[in-house]
């Protein structure tokens, strides 16, 4: 079985269930003096190497998971919790930087309410090339907008590394995050980073709006401010999300997976794709020229979204190391994603993947909008569409 390594943002998430369903003011839920009953509290890995990572491993994948964290308890947590699950954890402990943590609270009718420590979870440089095993067919590294030693002096140690990494003819594989609105990471201007970076990542999984920040923030803080309190995947145009998946391969991205929440996944690869690496073995013609959408899986209830993305993309190259083509892949991912919003942590329902895979084909995906019947035409054989060439 081919091995993966997942790298970057480690946060030990501490997700609070309330005991209430009845929907309430924000004021009328929590306050001072005031004592709100939880019907659960869950404590797991989150971040990339948590959230794709554990994943990975729920999914049979032989998986090491490389993460920071401060000399503390949440720390020893962490690890105890990545050591238990039966994945290799590879922790480098920071005596100077706290364990990045993550709380969390949906109330019913709500917005999530979220509180974040950073710490040793952002601290990478291109010398973590190191931590790569000698036999690793594929390398995930995830949320370097949150990583100042990675994202300044134009990206420089974010690009040493994935060149580094590259050259061990591994499958290279990268996720981005949303900085927060106004914070310091929220004024770096991405465009040129991945423009140096992308040459050497095999397969770009950023979310929509993540690209639309990357790309032109400015145009990005305007349609925010514009549409406040909506969901901004659902207002991205047809054309406008190729245009972005045309943007990263003309970078050197090989096989873009756009994120698109509610309108499910993007999927545009290169016409020609060579040197891949060893996740895919020696020809990846069969993930030539592909343009495909699929759309999630319906679930009989959203218990939290949180890690939604991330284990989607755990499915996806599950089914890359499974040898498996673009279409199983991209129906992998949705379901896998079904499986984390309908759990208190992001991986407790997620099966092996043999199992995984065989659901995934009996599913019908919810159609949240018909696309263009002149441009896209339904393939039955795997409930998604493909772009008409």
């Amino acid at each position: 079985m081919k091995k993966a390594t997942v790298m970057g943002s480690l946060v030990l998430d501490i997700t609070m269930q309330p005991e209430s369903k009845e929907k309430k003011t924000l004021a009328e839920f929590i306050g001072q003096g005031k004592v709100t009953n939880l019907s659960g509290v869950s404590f797991y890995p989150g971040g990339c190497v948590g959230n794709t990572g554990m994943a990975l491993k729920k999914l049979g994948v032989p998986v090491t998971l490389c993460g920071n964290t401060g000399d503390d308890f949440p720390g020893r947590v962490l690890k105890t919790l990545i050591s238990e699950s039966g994945a290799l954890p590879d922790i480098n402990v920071y005596a100077s930087f706290p364990t990045s943590i993550g709380i969390a609270m949906t109330p019913a009718g709500m917005d999530k309410i979220s509180f974040f420590l950073k710490g040793a979870s952002q601290q990478y440089t291109s010398a973590d090339a190191s931590r790569m095993p000698d036999d690793a067919d594929l390398f995930h590294f995830g949320y370097p907008p949150t990583m100042e030693s990675l994202y300044s002096n134009g990206g420089e140690e974010l690009e040493k590394l994935f060149r580094s990494v590259k050259s061990l003819g591994v499958t290279t594989s990268l996720d981005t995050a949303l900085p927060a609105a106004g914070s310091a990471h929220s004024r770096v201007d991405w465009k040129p980073i991945l423009n140096k970076v992308l040459k050497y990542v095999d397969i770009f999984v950023p979310s929509i709006e993540e690209c639309l920040f990357m790309l032109d923030k400015e145009a990005y803080t305007k349609r925010v401010s514009q549409h406040l309190g909506e969901d901004i995947a659902l207002i991205v145009s047809d054309d406008e999300i190729r245009s972005i998946a045309d943007t990263f391969l003309e970078m050197g991205a090989k096989i873009v997976l756009l994120k698109l929440g509610m309108k499910g996944l993007y999927l545009k690869t290169a016409t020609v794709l060579k040197n891949l690496g060893r996740a895919f073995g020696e020809t990846a013609e069969p993930w030539e020229e592909k343009e495909l959408r699929i759309f999630p899986v319906p679930v009989s209830e959203v218990v939290s979204t949180t890690g939604a993305g991330d284990t989607a993309i755990a499915g996806f190259l599950a089914a890359v190391l499974h040898g498996d083509m673009p279409e199983t892949a991209l129906s992998a991912a949705v379901y896998t994603a079904s499986r984390c919003v309908m759990s208190k942590d992001t991986i407790s329902l997620i099966e092996g993947y043999e199992t995984l895979r065989e659901k995934a084909f009996k599913t019908k995906h919810i159609l949240s909008e018909t696309p263009d019947q002149t441009l896209w035409h339904y393939r039955a054989d795997a409930d998604l569409y493909e772009r008409n060439r």
